[in-house]
């Protein structure tokens, strides 16, 4: 290699470089999720060539990943694409990959269904925090062969600024989370020692489950004191709705065994074993 040749590579792995800490830099500030996923993108097209992109995050408790963003030409939005994560040859090796000559029933092709021209080529890599995989970033080409090893690296150091981004964004959802838990049982631990009335304390249950768990709906169903083992709803708020007491065959249904012989024990003052 020649001194010029080697003072090229030489700046460009110092640009590179700067290009990370400034990338790092701006991910670092407290984003919302799609500002973060939109901030991504944005830093990722700066540094390779991106026609298309895609980001997704990764469940693998449940192996399911999800396609939460994706851009073609220049235009981003928010998406909702999930897949199994096992799929994907990148999540299960956990290294970045190339990706030439898509065939029509590759994955990059599926996402891109309704794209007059999908993309024939890619660069893929893992968002890796602490050894887990918390997702994967991919820029598409609409050209074979668009991409080299020099880029596919270019990406994976961009992945590995994302992932700490994602991760510390993940953390501070929980802990808000996890606060907004708090306050609600705290203020429902007031409502049942106040002197709120019945229909108030299940209302206000309602709410705070509504509001810590993401649920469609939210039904309270109350034990009926005259017939052992039989409930019924006693209010319900959410998209999905329960009618109060439903109707007088759907209303009520009947405790499993186990739950009327934990009934009888109670009422005679014995323990059970469920």
């Amino acid at each position: 290699m020649s001194q010029s040749d080697r003072q090229g590579t030489v700046t460009q792995d110092a640009d590179r470089y700067r290009n990370l800490l400034e990338a790092s830099q701006r991910l670092g500030a407290k984003l919302s999720h799609g500002e973060l996923h939109e901030a991504i993108y944005q830093e990722a097209s700066q540094v390779v060539s991106a026609p298309g992109f895609y980001l997704s995050l990764y469940d693998q408790g449940r192996d399911l990943a999800r396609v939460v963003y994706r851009a073609e030409h220049g235009h981003g939005r928010e998406v909702d694409v999930p897949f199994r994560g096992s799929d994907s040859a990148v999540i299960t090796s956990q290294k970045p990959s190339v990706v030439s000559d898509v065939t029509p029933d590759a994955f990059l092709q599926a996402l891109n269904e309704d794209v007059p021209d999908p993309a024939t080529s890619a660069i893929i890599a893992p968002l890796i925090h602490n050894g887990r995989v918390l997702g994967v970033i991919c820029a598409q080409s609409y050209d074979d062969e668009a991409y080299s090893d020099s880029e596919l690296k270019v990406l994976a150091g961009i992945g590995i600024v994302a992932a700490v981004a994602i991760y510390n964004s993940q953390q501070l959802a929980d802990l808000d989370r996890r606060r907004r838990e708090a306050e609600q049982l705290e203020e429902i631990g007031r409502a049942l020692t106040g002197k709120l009335n019945p229909d108030q304390v299940v209302s206000l249950v309602i709410s705070a489950v509504s509001d810590v768990l993401d649920v469609d709906g939210v039904a309270i169903w109350l034990k009926d004191p005259r017939k052992v083992g039989m409930f019924s709803v006693a209010d319900s708020g959410g998209e999905i709705v329960l009618p109060i007491g439903l109707d007088r065959v759907g209303a009520r249904w009947r405790a499993t065994r186990p739950a009327r012989r934990a009934e009888r024990a109670r009422d005679a003052g014995q323990p059970s074993q469920l």
